[in-house]
């Protein structure tokens, strides 16, 4: 599925059972991904191996998170707006590229979620970034780079935060808070860095 805007693209309800890395395409060269309804969830693409590709100028989900269940998600906003979506199992973020001075909020409702390794991370140019799976004894495993150009980096995990030693997080004067075992009883959660790992506030 491809959807390609000149102007805003709003979504009730987009579905495919697409296995592949170009599942679904949505491009909005001037305006945003917006959300406009709950009787679906906006985009549905969680078969193994697909993926969903969003390039915006003026972000994804602004002021109404889009809800999706993903498998594999690559997103690019080039202008301004927030990028914010609500999953509703695990997600595998390939790519998230905040260029503007918006926000990163990606909430697991009820699953994991994972930085691909050698996917070129998360990064925002001066917005917060949150990454968050603690609704459930779910997990955050960062296999890459997360950078914020001064905005705050949060990560909450219901159990586990695993880093391996090229998931680095760098933010130029912003706090990172990293809260695992979020989830209420004894879940045995961590935060386990590897060897060579970087946590760097810049303060």
């Amino acid at each position: 599925i491809t959807l390609q805007a000149d102007g805003a693209i709003s979504l009730g309800g987009l579905r495919t059972t697409n296995a592949t890395a170009a599942a679904i395409a949505i491009t909005s060269t001037s305006n945003g991904l917006v959300h406009v309804g709950n009787a679906h969830v906006d985009i549905d693409a969680n078969a193994l191996g697909s993926s969903v590709t969003i390039s915006t100028a003026l972000g994804v989900g602004d002021a109404n998170p889009i809800t999706s269940s993903i498998y594999e998600l690559r997103v690019t906003n080039t202008t301004s707006g927030n990028v914010r979506l609500v999953e509703s199992d695990a997600v595998r973020l390939h790519r998230m590229d905040q260029q503007g001075s918006g926000l990163i909020e990606v909430v697991a409702s009820n699953g994991s979620v994972e930085i691909l390794p050698g996917s070129g991370g998360v990064t925002s140019q001066g917005g917060s970034i949150t990454l968050d799976a603690s609704a459930g004894v779910a997990d955050i495993l960062v296999n890459d780079a997360i950078k914020s150009a001064g905005g705050l980096v949060n990560l909450f995990a219901g159990r586990h935060i695993l880093f391996n030693a090229s998931g680095d997080i760098e933010s130029s004067g912003g706090d990172i808070n990293l809260r695992a075992d979020e989830v209420a009883g004894n879940n045995g959660g961590k935060i386990t860095l590897a060897d060579g790992t970087l946590v760097d506030a810049g303060n």
